[in-house]
C-alpha cells in the first residue's frame, strides 16, 4: 500500500512540473507573436499570456510583464486587458505570499468585470 501511494505522490507531483514547463516553452513563441501583432490589444492580451507563461521560472519578468499590460490597458481603455492584467498579478501576488494585496487585485478585477 506504501509503494502504491508513493508511486501516486511521485506522479502527480511530476504532472505540475511538466505542465509548468509546457508554458515555459510557449514563451518563445508568445515573444513572436508580440513582434507579429499589429493592435495594442493583441500585445497587451499576448504579455499577460506571457507573463503566465513565465509566472513559475522568471517571475520578475512575469511582474514586469503583467504590470505594463496593466499601464497600458488603462492608459488605453481596454477593460478586458485591465482584468486580464489584475488577474494575472493576484495570482503572482499569491504566489509571492502577499495574500491580502492579491485579494485585492482580485477583487477589483472582479469589480470591472462586473461592470463590462
Amino acid at each position: 500500500m506504501k509503494f502504491y501511494l508513493t508511486v501516486l505522490f511521485a506522479t502527480i507531483s511530476f504532472a505540475s512540473v511538466l505542465g509548468q514547463q509546457e508554458s515555459f516553452n510557449d514563451a518563445d513563441t508568445l515573444i513572436k507573436r508580440i513582434s507579429e501583432a499589429t493592435t495594442d490589444t493583441a500585445r497587451i492580451l499576448l504579455r499577460c499570456k506571457l507573463s503566465e507563461a513565465y509566472r513559475g521560472n522568471k517571475p520578475d519578468t512575469a511582474f514586469i510583464l503583467a504590470t505594463e499590460a496593466l499601464s497600458k490597458s488603462t492608459a488605453i481603455g481596454f477593460k478586458k486587458g485591465e482584468i486580464h492584467a489584475l488577474i494575472v498579478l493576484c495570482v503572482l501576488y499569491r504566489e509571492k505570499g502577499d495574500l491580502p494585496y492579491a485579494l485585492e487585485l482580485g477583487l477589483k478585477a472582479l469589480k470591472k468585470s462586473d461592470s463590462i
